[in-house]
Order: C-alpha cells, then structure tokens, then sequence
C-alpha cells in the first residue's frame, strides 16, 4: 500500500499538535462541498482556516507571520525551519486545495474538509486560544486508509509484517483464563511496545480502585512539573487544572495522552506501577525498572545524547538516580528537530513480551468484571485501534515512535475471546506505520469465525 508523502505530513502534525478542545466543541451545519470560504470571514478562525487555505496553495509564510499566528508551545514542537517549512513546501506539493465541509464549529475551533488534486481529503483540526493564536492545527486522513490486498492468513500477515522490520505476533484464543496460541511469532522474547505500557498502569489503577484507595472520581491537579509532550491534550492545559481519574485514564487509553498517563502515575506511585506489572503476568518486570515516565522518556529521548547513553548504561540504582536529577527539567524545554527519525527504539522504551501483553489483557478483562471496575472494559474499548463490526467487544492499546508500531487488541464474538498482539521494530528508519497497523488490524480479524 502507498503512503503519500501529504499523509505523512499528517502524521507529523498529527503526532506534534494535539488539540485540547477539538473533542468537545458543538458541530454546525456544514458548509457545501467545494465551497472555497467558511460561513464568516472575519472571525479569527475563519481567518487562521482561509490564511492556511492560502498557504497550501502556495503562498509563503514568514517567520513574523508564523510567531504572531501560533502560540509558543505550539512554536516549540514545529520549529519554523526545521519543521514547519518542509511541512509546507510537502503539503504544496498537493495543491491545489479546495476547502470541503465544515463538520463542527464553535468559539474556539473548527474540524474541516480540504481536497488536494489528486482528491486525497484530508481532515484539519484548528482550534485557538483566548488571543486567537493557533494552539492545534491537526491534519489526518479523512478517508480510512485500506490494504490494496488484505492477508488471507495469519502466517501471510505475519511474514509481510516482516517485510516491514523485525517483526513480532501472537495470535490467542482466551480459554480458562489463558492465552492459547493460534499463531506465535517471537512471542516470548521482551520487544519494545510503546504505549502499551499504560496497560499496566491502567491495571495498577484498577486495583488501587479495588481497594480502596483511589475513587474514580477523584480530582488530579494538573502541574508545570507532570506536563509531558504530546500525544495528548491536557499539555495545552493552564497549571492548576484538574481532571478527574476516570477522565484521565479514559484520554490515556483513547488518545495515549502522556500528561494524562504521567498523572496517574504520579498518583499511584512507581513502585505500585512496576509491582503492576507481575500482578498483570509481566514475565520480566525488571525490564521496566525504573518504570519510565513519559515526560522522563521524552527527555531522555530527545534530550542529549550523552545523557540518555549514560542512563541505558547504568543499573537499576544509577538509573533512579539519573531520574531523580531529571525532575525539574521542563517538557518545554524539549523543543527542536521534530521527532521524525528512530532514537533508540530497541534500547529506550517500555519492553515486555507479546505473551505479556496478552495476558495483561485477559487480567484487565477479568479484572472489569468485578462490581465498581467495569470502567475497565469501557475505557479500554473507546478506541478500536482499528475499526470492525465483526466483534461484540474491541479492547485496544498500542503505541508507536520513529521506528517501531507495537498493537494489541482483546476481542470477543460471542463466548469466544481472542487477543492478537503484534510489533514491528527497525532501530535504523521509520516504518510505513500505516501499512503495519491495517496488516496486524487484519491480521485480527482473522481470528475468530469467518
């Protein structure tokens, strides 16, 4: 499957700039198809929306234009040079642009339709702050990307996932409460697995619900100090917002918020998180100890080199130690060179096998039935990872960065239960995440009666 170079520059700013209202905000009526202007052009978002219509299509934008229409932190993330030029100059390249329908709208952003010249819709998600700077400019497909030819095995799917990088799957079906294989490849060995993590936060949470300790409805206090870059929203937050636990754990798993996830750590402690991890059937939780952060990882990984090669260097006490002295270093500080090219992702990351993520999932599901943490399930299933009418229940987490694409599903039809967990890893080049995500999604749906 081809991946346009326009979609990348989507997942670009798909991964830089997450926007922190544009799941709340009350949708309009659209705007006909083709329609080149929105239903008012004189205010601020209309203006930022037509200003980048324009740009697309060709026109420059200088560096004075750029500081005055975004806001820092969004200046941060995509440095002007570095980053939002050859953004440009890619996305130009599909011109021209007609601006479709206008799908929501409120005060403070808007989700829109552009079609480039080849027809490729993309979605653009702009939302502005009180000064009417620009805090989210998000674009996306708008049309679910396809396999041009879906496996018709799992052994299929698994050997061109091959193709892709050092590959990783395990295809399960739940009996008494195990993960019996259907198909496994290199499924005992620890690989890295992005933000799959947070399923053993997510479990650390449940049982701290279960005893007593934490209600979901407890209010956590967002501050300078757990900020963390994105994926996310509650990074655009002021210092001094709150949000409750069921809310941060729903925008950790759904979206894989990093500030979210690091809040909850912060709650429960990283101690109790890495006990988690053997209570979740993790095999080799010293893998993960110290438990990461992502506002550590994030400044460890983008930090300097020096730095980070010092922390993977040391043991398990040094490391402690290390992160103890990344305490005051501000997410802010990490702005530079996007994040386009792999930065240790075999050395730098959460590990755990692919049978360890199956049988966390099957302890989250088990762990859902009990009275009070049936927002288990429900958090779990708000993002599909990839859409089918197929299952009664689709439980997702995965992750990805520069180089690797971790997935895993649990999935039920009828009485039957199934988990497919899968990774990709190449230390060397980004992978053609798009491609490894709908061969392990299809690989998934494989499973079960056909």
């Amino acid at each position: 499957m081809k991946t346009p170079a326009l979609l990348l520059v989507a997942a670009l700013l798909a991964n830089a700039c997450s926007s922190s209202t544009s799941t709340t905000a009350t949708p309009n009526e659209p705007v006909p198809e083709g329609s080149s202007t929105t239903t008012a052009d004189t205010d601020a978002l209309s203006e930022h929306l037509n200003w980048f219509l324009t740009v697309i299509n060709g026109a420059e934008v200088s560096a004075a234009e750029y500081e005055a229409r975004f806001d820092e932190s969004f200046r941060q993330a995509v440095p002007y040079e570095s980053s939002l030029l050859p953004i440009v100059a890619d996305l130009q390249a599909g011109a021209p642009y007609e601006l479709g329908e206008i799908s929501r709208r409120s005060d403070t952003g808007l989700d829109a339709i552009v079609t480039s010249a080849d027809s490729t819709r993309l979605a653009v998600i702009l939302d502005i702050d009180e000064d009417d700077q620009i805090i989210g400019l998000l674009l996306q497909p708008a049309d679910p990307p396809v396999l041009e030819q879906p496996p018709q095995t799992l052994q299929e799917a698994a050997t061109r996932l091959g193709e892709l990088g050092q590959a990783s799957l395990l295809a399960a079906e739940v009996v008494d409460g195990a993960c019996v294989p259907i198909e496994a490849v290199n499924t005992e060995s620890a690989v890295p697995i992005g933000s799959a993590f947070k399923l053993y936060v997510l479990g650390a949470l449940a049982d701290a619900i279960e005893a007593g300790e934490v209600a979901w409805t407890d209010e956590l206090t967002i501050t300078e100090e757990l900020k963390s870059v994105p994926s996310g929203q509650l990074q655009n937050e002021p210092a001094g917002a709150t949000v409750n636990v069921r809310e941060a754990a729903e925008l950790m798993i759904s979206i894989s918020d990093n500030t979210a996830t690091d809040l909850l750590i912060d709650l429960l402690g990283r101690n109790e998180v890495e006990a988690a991890q053997t209570a979740y059937g993790h095999t080799q939780p010293g893998l993960n100890r110290p438990f990461l952060t992502t506002r550590e990882w994030a400044i460890l990984k983008l930090g300097p080199e020096q730095q980070r090669e010092d922390y993977l260097n040391a043991d398990e006490a040094g490391r402690r130690a290390i992160l103890d002295g990344l305490a005051d270093v501000p997410a802010s500080s990490l702005a530079g060179e996007a994040f386009l090219q792999p930065i240790v992702p075999d050395r730098l990351e959460w590990f755990a096998s692919l049978n360890d993520l199956c049988a966390a999932h099957v302890r989250l599901h088990e762990k859902a039935q009990v009275p009070g943490l049936e927002p288990v399930a429900e958090i779990l299933s708000l993002n599909p990872g990839f859409p089918s009418d197929k299952w009664d229940y689709i439980g997702f987490k995965g992750g990805s960065e520069p180089g690797l694409v971790a997935t895993s599903w649990l999935v039920t039809e009828g009485d039957r239960t199934f988990v497919l967990a899968a990774a990709v890893l190449d230390p060397e080049q980004p992978l053609d995440e798009t491609e490894a995500v709908l061969l392990m999604g299809a690989a998934r749906d494989l499973l079960g009666s056909q």
